[in-house]
């Protein structure tokens, strides 16, 4: 009975972790209460099962060695929890983006790229990183990227310019756009949200964050992280 908990537990932390994963693939968002959640879950299944096996070995043959193995196992669970969930909150210690579009890099600083609200369809990407450039740098105007409280920024406005190592800008090299997540957020990052969907960018509140783009075809990456800032 507890050797089918303990089964059923690293299934679910299993799951867990993988399921965040399959929907980044899908909308590539993942927040980081998701990832802390994550690691809690392999940590506790770790914990239980290391504690399961080690009891069972020493109390298999003893008096009341079933609560023994139970209690074990418990304990086992909390402290393999409390040590992913630590290690959750220190991997979430830096700046986390979360996608908000794909698009194609502009000829030039004063043409804005070519928008895929979200994510470009799998057939897109495909055609889009055929033939995969090496790109040297970014430069992306404006930066900062300044709006207002509850204004909108039409993402298709931003101008990035892909350089190569000859010092010459390559239209159409696709990119992938990101927004730092804060809490309480700055800037609207809602799976749902209408204007994301729409390929603009919604401000919330008065505050600063980040942007980062990036190039998505190729290695090595390119990136870029320009500040933000939304105003009264």
């Amino acid at each position: 009975m507890i050797r089918r908990s303990v089964g059923v537990l690293l299934v679910i932390a299993v799951s867990a972790h993988a399921t965040p994963a399959h929907a980044q693939q899908k909308t590539r968002t993942r927040t980081r209460s998701d990832k802390i959640v994550s690691w809690t879950a392999i940590g506790a299944a770790a914990g239980a099962a290391a504690a399961y096996w080690a009891a069972h070995y020493v109390y298999k043959d003893t008096p009341q060695g079933y609560r023994k193995v139970l209690g074990t196992t418990i304990a086992g669970g909390v402290v393999g929890g409390a040590i992913g969930f630590t290690f959750g909150r220190r991997a979430n210690a830096g700046p986390y983006f979360v996608q908000v579009a794909e698009g194609l890099s502009s000829p030039t600083l004063t043409e804005g790229i070519r928008v895929a609200p979200r994510m470009f369809a799998a057939s897109q990407l495909v055609e889009a990183c055929k033939d995969p450039r090496v790109v040297e740098r970014l430069e992306v105007a404006p930066n900062p990227l300044e709006m207002r409280e509850d204004g909108r920024y039409a993402l298709n406005s931003l101008s990035v310019v892909a350089v190569n190592g000859a010092d010459v800008a390559m239209a159409g090299v696709p990119i992938v756009l990101e927004a730092e997540e804060i809490s309480p957020p700055v800037v609207q990052l809602r799976s749902d949200d209408p204007d994301l969907n729409a390929g603009r960018l919604h401000a919330l509140r008065a505050g600063a964050f980040q942007m980062r783009v990036r190039t998505i075809c190729g290695t090595p990456h390119a990136e870029k992280v320009i500040q933000g800032l939304v105003t009264p």
